[in-house]
């Protein structure tokens, strides 16, 4: 099946051209550069806790509690933000909620990596001298139940904050071409996700991409990256009228900008009328294909000249 004579290696676009067109910011590398530099900060200023390791052995030991939580934390949220009970929750309540869960998780890890690293607190050395092992243990991690997560909560509110402010700087807005003028915004706006949009990009969508609790919406007159969910956004899209459709895990978009799909066995592209190709997965190509073939002439984009 397929909108052309294409083969399988012409119909998905290019590493290259996603990354330019689809992923100008990637929020994970940007996370994992965080993450990484916490855990040199740590090594660097030697806590306490971190006892008489040498450096490497210092990296190593932040690393491995910092990444992981970083790992846990960054698709919880995403998971949060796809519940339909998430629908008009304060975003930053579920940014929270993720990292606390994070901590909760993260607790017993942390006791772990203090006995593999062989590092004792002084009051947990007294304890082991009067208490058998496994309740020494079960002691400490009972403890960090109490103490890490208020900390994860904290640490993953501070390192979203970053990742939208970083994200804010590289929202903007394009030069709307002749074919393409903003249309006017109304004065009221009927949606939590465009009442976060600038005025000045209109509300005319070209498409939407999930990077797991951040949505980036990319419209006629610029972008903009939020603490959004993805199915959230597309229920309100649709109430406001614009017509589209779920291609990928990660991308929906509006048919009204759509010029053709190009689908075979192993997936394909959408294309916009602005030239960028958004994926189409491998199993949702029939239905997109088919649902862009029923589409009248007038509720699709014309033709790239």
């Amino acid at each position: 099946m397929s909108g052309g004579n294409s083969s399988s290696a012409a119909v998905r676009p290019a590493a290259d051209d996603l990354s330019v067109k689809l992923k100008p910011v990637s929020v994970p590398v940007f996370l994992a550069g965080v993450a990484g530099s916490i855990a040199l900060m740590l090594a660097l200023f030697e806590p306490k806790i971190s006892g008489e390791l040498g450096f490497l052995s210092r990296l190593l030991f932040f690393a491995l509690h910092i990444c992981p939580a970083f790992a846990i934390a960054w698709p919880l949220t995403g998971w949060l933000f796809s519940l339909k009970l998430s629908r008009g929750v304060w975003p930053w309540l579920l940014v929270a909620a993720a990292g606390f869960l994070t901590g909760l998780v993260l607790a017993p890890w942390s006791v772990v990596l203090e006995h593999l690293f062989n590092i004792v607190e002084t009051n947990s050395a007294m304890l082991g001298a009067t208490s058998d092992a496994p309740l020494h243990f079960w002691s400490e991690v009972a403890e960090d139940l109490l103490a890490v997560p208020p900390k994860a909560t904290a640490v993953w509110l501070a390192v979203n904050s970053a990742i939208a402010w970083r994200m804010q700087l590289n929202s903007g807005v394009r030069e709307a071409t002749p074919q393409a003028q903003i249309p006017p915004v109304p004065p009221a706006e009927t949606t939590s996700l465009f009442a976060r949009v600038p005025a000045r990009m209109g509300r005319d969508v070209l498409f939407l991409e999930a990077q797991e609790h951040y949505l980036r919406i990319v419209l006629v007159g610029g972008e903009q990256l939020l603490l959004h969910g993805l199915a959230n956004a597309i229920l309100e899209i649709d109430a406001n009228g614009t017509k589209g459709m779920l291609v990928h895990r990660s991308y929906w978009v509006s048919w009204s900008h759509v010029v053709r799909v190009v689908v075979d066995s192993g997936g394909g592209y959408a294309e916009l009328d602005n030239g960028a190709r958004i994926p189409v997965s491998r199993r949702r190509a029939s239905a997109v294909r088919a649902a862009f073939d029923s589409l009248p002439p007038t509720a699709h984009a014309k033709p790239l000249n």
